[in-house]
C-alpha cells in the first residue's frame, strides 16, 4: 500500500471514535462485474427485468466501520458517477444480477460473516472476489476466512482486499465495492424468490447443447439459417430487442425444439 494511503487511513483512524457515522451515499454516483456463469445467465431468459426502477429503503443501514475505511480510501467522485452509470444502464441489469446472486447467498455469507466476527459490509465481498466459486455459496464464502482477526485495522483491511483482488485496477475495484454494498443495502429490492427452480425447469426443457458460442464472421442471420429458427426468436431467448448485434466469442441460446 502507498505510504500516502496507509497515512489517511491511520489519520482517519485516530479521529474515527469522536464521530457518529450517518451520512449515506449519494446514489448520483457509482458501478460492478460479477461474473455469471452463461449457462445460467442465457436460461434465465425473462433476467434481468427490463425498465426495472428500484426504491430506496424506507429506513437505511449506516456505513459500518469497514465501509467508512473503503469511503475514505475510494473517494473519486468522477469513478463514482462512471460506475453509477453503468448500473442504472439496461434498467439496472447489473444491479438486478448482483442482487440474485447476493439473494441466493447472502445467508450462508452473513452467517459466516457473523461466525468471523466481521463487520455486516464483509458479507458482500464474496460477491466480488469469489470469480469461478460463484456457483457455490460455501465455496465463495470461504474467502472471508481471509479477513478474520483484521478487526479495526483499517489498514490491513485495504492491504487483504488488495492482495485477494485480482485485476489491473485495484482502486477502481475498491470504488465498485463501496457502491454494490450501498445498493444492494438501501435499495428495496426483489427477492427473486422461485427464480433458481425457475431455472431448473428450464434447463429440462432447454438442454445446453442450444448453448452456441459465437465464431468470428456469424450474424444472427447466419444462426437462424444454421439451425432453423427466426431471427426474432433467437432475439427474444437472449434479450437483445430488435439488435442484431453479437460478438465473437459470446454465448446465445438457439430456441430449436421449444
Amino acid at each position: 500500500m502507498p505510504m500516502q494511503l496507509r497515512k489517511i487511513v491511520n489519520i482517519f483512524f485516530m479521529f474515527l471514535s469522536a464521530f457518529i457515522f450517518t451520512s449515506s451515499i449519494a446514489f448520483s454516483q457509482t458501478s460492478y462485474s460479477t461474473e455469471i456463469p452463461p449457462e445460467i445467465a442465457v436460461k434465465l431468459r425473462v433476467f434481468p427485468i427490463k425498465n426495472y426502477e428500484p426504491q430506496l429503503k424506507s429506513e437505511l443501514r449506516a456505513p459500518d466501520v469497514w465501509e467508512v475505511v473503503l469511503n475514505v480510501v475510494a473517494n473519486d467522485k468522477d469513478t463514482q458517477s462512471s460506475i453509477m452509470k453503468s448500473y442504472r444502464e439496461e434498467g439496472y441489469a447489473k444491479l438486478q444480477w448482483a442482487n440474485l446472486w447476493n439473494n441466493r447467498c447472502k445467508d450462508v455469507w452473513r452467517l459466516l460473516s457473523d461466525n468471523y466476527h466481521l463487520p455486516i459490509s464483509s458479507s458482500y465481498f464474496p460477491l466480488l472476489l469469489s470469480k469461478e466459486e460463484n456457483c457455490s455459496c460455501e465455496l465463495s464464502g470461504e474467502i472471508l476466512l481471509q479477513f478474520d482477526g483484521i478487526n479495526d485495522d483499517g489498514v490491513a483491511l485495504i492491504e487483504r482486499l488488495e492482495k485477494l483482488y485480482d485485476g489491473d485496477d485495484f482502486i477502481g475495484w475498491l470504488h465498485e465495492l463501496r457502491i454494490v454494498i450501498r445498493l444492494l443495502e438501501n435499495f428495496e429490492l426483489d427477492e427473486h424468490k422461485g427464480i433458481w427452480e425457475t431455472r431448473e425447469k428450464v434447463m429440462k426443457i432447454a438442454p445446453l447443447d442450444n448453448l452456441h458460442k459465437v465464431l468470428k464472421g456469424e450474424t444472427l442471420y447466419s444462426l437462424s439459417v444454421l439451425y432453423k429458427v427466426s431471427i426474432e426468436s433467437i432475439q427474444e431467448a437472449n434479450g437483445l430487442g430488435e439488435s442484431t448485434n453479437i460478438s465473437e466469442g459470446s454465448s446465445l441460446i438457439i430456441p430449436y425444439g421449444l
